[in-house]
Formats: structure tokens, sequence, C-alpha cells
């Protein structure tokens, strides 16, 4: 039996990368879920790996960035190359739509928080998109 292709050519030419947003609202006039698409989506799927801790998810032990191990650590140039490197470990690991250009992590030891720019480029599009985080300790 010859597999069917569900996608019309205009769709694999867009290339289109949607996700559920995480509060599930309605929208109001549709009332359909509201999705994220192409950069949006791959945008918060960074965002919500690099802020999920390892065992934080049920039968994914491995999966998240485990940055928070490093908030409560006194702010050095070597503390931010390692959560430099953990950022763009995990991308590379668990999130296939997106090729990491640049991280640049900046401490500011006086609010206890490292600020983090991450450029880069989904695996369709090749225009760079950023996405600027703050990480900050909560206790």
């Amino acid at each position: 039996m010859a597999r069917r292709d569900y996608f019309t050519e205009t769709d694999k030419q867009r290339n289109v990368y949607s996700d559920f947003l995480t509060d599930m609202n309605a929208h109001p006039q549709k009332k359909n879920i509201v999705v994220s698409k192409n950069e949006e989506a791959v945008k918060r799927a960074i965002r919500n790996l690099i802020l999920t801790n390892k065992y934080e998810r049920l039968y994914q032990p491995r999966f998240g960035g485990n940055i928070r191990k490093y908030l409560f650590e006194p702010a050095s140039p070597q503390l931010a190359k390692a959560i430099e490197t953990d950022i763009r470990m995990t991308i590379e690991n668990f999130e296939p739509r997106a090729r990491v250009e640049d991280v640049v992590v900046s401490a500011y030891p006086d609010d206890n928080a490292y600020s983090v720019r991450i450029v880069f480029s989904t695996r369709t599009l090749q225009a760079p998109t950023t996405l600027d985080l703050t990480l900050y300790r909560v206790r």
C-alpha cells in the first residue's frame, strides 16, 4: 500500500510549525484552541525546554536544560560559559526545528540574574530569530 501524503505543495513550501499554547485557552471568536506558529512556536518550545529541569518530565528524565542549578552559584565568566554551553547542547539535543547561531550570557550579580540572548534559525526558514530570557533565582 502506497503512503498517502496529506500535505499540499503550498504546505510543504511554507513548512509551518505550530504548537498549542500552554494555557489551552479558546479563541474568542473561533472557539478553537489557540496555537502559536512558525518562529513563535519554536521560541516558546526553546524557552520551555531551557526552563525545564531534568527529571521534571515523566518518563523523560534527560529532557530539559537544568539551568536552575547554576543560579545559586557565585557569578563568574566560567559559569556564564557553562550556561551558554548547556543551552547550546540542550537545544541541539531536544529541539530539531532550530539551529543555534549564537548564545550570549551576561551575568548581573547584584540582581542574582543572568540575561540570555539566543539567536537561532529554523531548519526551513533561514532568517535568524532572537529569543531573550532573564534567568533569576526565585528563593
